[in-house]
């Protein structure tokens, strides 16, 4: 059976401070957009049957893109090559989920062959900082990962994973970390150990993780004035 898309009911996201790229407030329905959840997957024309009939173009923030859904809308989108430009959309686009996440985070640290408690801890932290859950439930994806890390064959499946995130998805989850390790104002030699494998997961140079730490350093300086 297909899901319901949120516009439907309850929307679990706060839209109310969510803008479109003009500055205009996004709807619950565009809001809640997700194309790699399990209802579009399964039934794309009837998940968008309430943008077609509300809101035939919207901006979805969680992918960061506007859709269009009216077959006439679309086809004058495709013929209009001035106006419209298509190139972003060979963009490279991974979903960043804490499944995703947690797996990326549990191969780095394992990728030395030493995986302590306190960087399992470290980990419980940054995906509960990134998604905004509960720790525990951090630490349930953190144990998934786990298991399923020790039955894969392929040791490297979540590196070419995140080959698919955009620039922008690995500058927030090397700051994500960065913040976790800096909350108690210190960077111990094995969490500079730690992120150094994170950074190289991620495919994100030594220069590019040093400036995300200095952005989340000046963010921690304003915060505590």
């Amino acid at each position: 059976m297909s899901e319901t898309h949120p516009a439907a009911g309850a929307c679990p996201v706060d839209h109310a401070a969510l803008r479109d790229p003009n500055g205009r407030p996004v709807s619950a329905g565009a809001a809640a957009f997700d194309p790699f959840g399990d209802g579009y997957q399964q039934n794309p024309p009837e998940y968008l049957r309430w943008a077609r009939a509300q809101e035939p173009v919207f901006f979805a923030p969680q992918i960061g893109y506007w859709v269009v859904t009216r077959y006439d809308d679309i086809k004058a989108v495709f013929r209009d090559h001035e106006t419209f430009d298509a190139s972003v959309a060979l963009e490279r686009m991974t979903p960043v989920t804490p499944q995703v996440l947690a797996g990326l985070l549990v191969e780095a640290a394992r990728s030395d062959g030493h995986y302590p408690a306190a960087e399992k801890g470290l980990i419980d932290r940054a995906i509960a900082l990134a998604f905004n859950i509960e720790l525990t439930r951090a630490s349930d994806y953190r144990t998934a990962a786990e298991e399923a890390d020790g039955m894969s064959d392929d040791a490297r499946k979540f590196a070419r994973l995140a080959q698919g995130f955009s620039d922008e998805q690995r500058n927030a989850i090397i700051q994500s970390l960065w913040r976790v390790v800096l909350a108690d104002r210190e960077n111990d030699y094995w969490e500079s150990a730690f992120m150094k494998r994170a950074a190289r997961t991620l495919g994100v140079s030594e220069s590019d993780s040093r400036r995300a730490l200095k952005e989340v350093e000046r963010a921690l300086k304003r915060k505590r004035r």
